[in-house]
């Protein structure tokens, strides 16, 4: 019994440096399309990103600097009224699916690649205002 534990043992660290060390128990599949923890000046505007880059994704529990990006947007770009304190609750859940009706885009509450690409977003600078981002 103890060489099978060695083994399963010995097998787990090389799984885990194959990959980089990356944690299999903690991976979820909202790590794996890749939070929007930040937000980034992209295209003139204000949009919340990963550290790849724009294509990821914000919901429901969501935390941090791209949420707050988005409620800023959604404040600005649509009038929500929502508190801007980077905590993806149901408001915002709610006003980004009235931003996402707006856009014509599905209204699921999601922010993903679809969202981003048809919602208007809050300017990074002036003279633009709020505009689409590819």
């Amino acid at each position: 019994m103890p060489n099978q534990i060695t083994r399963a043992a010995a097998a787990l660290v090389l799984l885990t440096s194959a990959l980089g060390g990356v944690s299999v128990v903690g991976a979820t599949a909202a790590n794996a399309a890749g939070t929007c923890d930040r937000a980034k000046n992209y295209q003139h505007a204000f949009v919340p990103a990963s550290e790849s880059g724009v294509d990821c994704q914000l919901a429901l529990g969501n935390r941090g600097d791209g949420v707050l990006a988005l409620q800023r947007t959604l404040r600005r770009c649509y009038g929500s009224t929502i508190v801007a304190d980077g905590i993806f609750g149901p408001s915002t859940r709610d006003a980004l699916k009235y931003a996402q009706h707006q856009a014509g885009t599905q209204d699921d509450g999601v922010y993903g690649p679809n969202t981003r690409r048809a919602i208007k977003h809050r300017p990074s600078s002036w003279p633009y205002g709020c505009q689409r981002v590819r």
